[in-house]
């Protein structure tokens, strides 16, 4: 017995309850402030296009990631925070433009619904569990 085409390992709710939800979301509002606070002017990333100590620590603080930052040298020794940077990225809600991070492209520029954020991370997710890596999983 076959399992048939595979079309995705994740399943997403309708469209409608995807817009409740992302309006509640922790991430998805995390993800919003954070496109906000690079705004379209940009905010300085280092030469190796992180994000600085002092800007680590007020997004820190701004989105709430809970990360320690007591010690830390480097943007890339706090997991939450550097979680939510590279979903922001793949998402296309900031890019990072040597010298600055800046908030994305687009007609919502940096104001974009809760939903339009939601549906980018949705689209995120399906493309790094595409058919082929589920398939692999599930023949093991």
């Amino acid at each position: 017995m076959g399992l048939g085409p595979i079309r995705s390992c994740l399943w997403f709710p309708p469209e409608s309850e995807l817009r409740l939800q992302a309006e509640t979301s922790t991430v998805v509002a995390q993800l919003r402030g954070l496109a906000q606070w690079a705004g379209h002017e940009g905010r300085v990333v280092t030469a190796a296009g992180r994000l600085r100590m002092a800007d680590v620590r007020e997004l820190v603080d701004v989105l709430g990631t809970g990360d320690r930052t007591e010690g830390v040298r480097s943007s890339n020794d706090l997991p939450r925070l550097g979680l939510l940077v590279e979903w922001a990225k793949k998402a296309r809600l900031v890019r990072v433009a040597k010298p600055a991070v800046r908030g994305g492209k687009g007609p919502a520029g940096t104001r974009r619904p809760a939903s339009v954020v939601a549906a980018r991370l949705r689209h995120v997710f399906r493309a790094a569990a595409g058919p082929d890596r589920c398939a692999q999983r599930l023949a093991r």
